[in-house]
């Protein structure tokens, strides 16, 4: 018997955490670990005032927030903790961090030891709590969050040096900027939704990727489709029973196809969405994902979605970094506006758009194009930095591009490159490796 209460809870950890401005940490001459680093390679830094010393000259900041808003121009390490209660009932299940957004470095330690990493922040990652928790005890969670300096606002510049390093380049802040939660999900879990419209208007293809941190399990997988009112098209649905191995994952695709199927389109979004659930012995994980029913292509220098070309009025997304910052009601604002003063395209420059922002304009029916942010050619950088410079580059790339590439908004990747620069076509293949459905226009297109 699956047991529904084995399902994903999350507990938002934002609001106000002690932050300490480690001012005497020598973070230009630490060593950057590449991405995918075992935790069980993490370097142990502690505070230079020591742990128990952080207490002096410690300030409240709000997460998700940047230290900028604290302290202007400041680079360097900061200090952010708090405690956290690992419930009791989450026995069984996975515990993780999960972080919006984080700049740059990002290095996380429950009860001074170190228990994760992360060297671009610029999209959401998660940090693996479960083999360092107590069910139903408190732990000291501290973040050590390193800003080395980047770009001034809505400036797309060139890479990031960090000592002998060079990293792809993203905007001058600090802080926890994209909010942290603590998240309980099933040790067999959906660990990625990828939705591909197919060849005829109305069939899709839900591609859903199963890890499994337990033993070896039979798991059934179930895919349906809802309207945007919030129907289910009992005809339009499937199952599939899968073998997932032990510590593994398994790869399912799930074909759909709706008997009375609406488009996409700017001004007449008609949204869908797909939702997975995955059922095994031990519980149960669900999933979903926004669809739009459309086509895309480039043609002579525009952006088709159909036959019809995006309109000429084109703005900027807002910077999501001022003001209110990411939230649903300050995004909805934002794309009334734009739809109100007659814009047919948003275009992100220096940041890319946030979820918040490509869900409103999924519902409103506004196109963005999503700009890659901070990625050129690894032969500009230093020959010793040039490996994990790529391997960042790419690794940004892949992550943005998984994070966005169900909203049917999103009807172009745009590299801040030029199109006849070296590198460019590397990369293009590898976006097109991720999302074929999308053009990938270079920075002098639209």
């Amino acid at each position: 018997m699956t047991d529904e209460r084995q399902g994903r809870e999350i507990e938002s950890l934002n609001g106000w955490w002690h932050t300490w401005l480690d001012e005497a940490a020598a973070w230009e001459r630490e060593e950057l670990l590449w991405p995918g680093v075992s935790t069980d390679s993490l370097p142990m830094r502690a505070p230079s005032a020591g742990w128990d010393g952080m207490e002096w000259g410690m300030e409240s900041t709000r997460v998700p927030g940047t230290l900028a808003q604290a302290r202007p121009g400041y680079h360097g390490v900061a200090w952010q903790w708090r405690p956290i209660v690992i419930p009791e009932e989450w026995q069984g299940r996975l515990v993780r961090l999960r972080f919006g957004g984080a700049r740059q470095r990002l290095e996380a330690y429950l009860d001074n030891r170190p228990v994760g990493y992360d060297l671009d922040g610029l999209n959401p990652f998660a940090v693996d709590l479960t083999p360092h928790v107590r069910f139903g005890g408190q732990h000291e969670l501290a973040l050590r969050v390193t800003n080395p300096g980047g770009w001034r606002a809505a400036e797309e510049g060139g890479a990031i040096g960090w000592g002998e390093a060079a990293l792809p380049g993203s905007r001058d802040i600090g802080g926890l900027w994209g909010g942290v939660a603590l998240e309980a999900a099933p040790r067999l879990h959906v660990d990625d939704l990828h939705v591909l419209a197919g060849e005829a208007i109305g069939e899709v293809s839900a591609h859903v990727t199963l890890r499994n941190a337990g033993p070896a399990v039979v798991a059934q997988v179930r895919a349906s489709i809802r309207d945007a009112a919030g129907f289910q098209d009992t005809h339009c649905s499937v199952e599939a029973t899968v073998v997932v191995p032990e510590g593994g994952e398994a790869v399912q695709t799930l074909p759909l196809a709706m008997a009375d199927p609406k488009d996409w389109a700017p001004g007449r979004p008609h949204l869908y969405r797909v939702i997975v659930e995955a059922r095994c012995e031990h519980g149960m994980d669900r999933a979903e994902a926004p669809v739009g029913l459309w086509r895309v292509a480039e043609g002579d220098g525009r952006i088709l979605i159909g036959d019809v070309p995006l309109g000429p009025h084109v703005g900027e997304t807002p910077d999501p970094l001022e003001g209110e910052g990411p939230s649903f009601p300050a995004a909805e604002r934002e794309v009334a506006r734009a739809r109100a003063v007659g814009l047919d395209v948003l275009v992100s420059r220096g940041w890319p758009a946030t979820p918040e922002l490509l869900d409103a304009a999924d519902r409103l029916g506004l196109p963005v194009v999503q700009t890659l942010v901070g990625v050129e050619d690894p032969a500009r950088v230093l020959p010793d930095a040039r490996g994990l410079y790529a391997a960042l580059a790419q690794d940004r790339l892949r992550r943005l591009i998984r994070r966005d590439r169900n909203h049917p908004c999103v009807v172009a990747w745009r590299l801040p490159m030029a199109r006849d620069a070296a590198a460019y076509e590397p990369y293009a293949r590898l976006i097109h490796d991720e999302d074929p459905t999308r053009p990938v226009i270079a920075a002098h297109g639209r």
